[in-house]
């Protein structure tokens, strides 16, 4: 039998490049997060970790050192350092792709489930957390924002 050898899916734009075939580890379940750079997206469900694809291909990420990583939900990429910033069933997770790091990144004022997150240009961190209200991050200082329900 031939072996029939496969090199990926053509992107062609002003020039051509071959992405190898491959992909998540997982079902995507979660908030893709797309920049020029990258394309983060988290597991969610019941599968813990999350993908990145760049200009290297796909990456699957699902424990850092020794530390399996909990369920994450939503991904968003800050502008001003290029840290990755997860929501995840442990809180708001910070992942360092230069360095490989990941830290815990939740404030400890604030306890609950972190559902989204979004930065704005200027690198303020934007958050929902569930039932409580927004919360917003800049220049290190977190200032939650009520959310104010109107009864019709």
């Amino acid at each position: 039998m031939k072996k029939i050898q496969t090199n990926g899916l053509l992107l062609k734009n002003t020039s051509s490049k071959w992405i190898p075939l491959g992909g998540p580890a997982g079902n995507i379940n979660g908030q893709i997060f797309i920049n020029p750079k990258y394309l983060i997206a988290p597991f969610g469900g019941a599968d813990a970790g999350f993908s990145i694809y760049n200009e290297d291909g796909w990456k699957n990420i699902n424990t850092i050192g020794n530390k399996n990583l909990p369920i994450c939900y939503s991904s968003a990429v800050d502008p001003m350092d290029g840290a990755i910033w997860l929501t995840s069933s442990d809180g708001l997770l910070k992942y360092t792709p230069d360095k490989g790091t990941m830290e815990q990144a939740s404030p400890s004022a604030f306890k609950g489930i972190y559902s989204n997150i979004q930065f704005s240009s200027d690198g303020t961190l934007w958050t929902l957390l569930e039932g409580q209200g927004i919360l917003q991050r800049q220049n290190n200082i977190w200032m939650k924002k009520n959310i104010i329900s109107v009864n019709e």
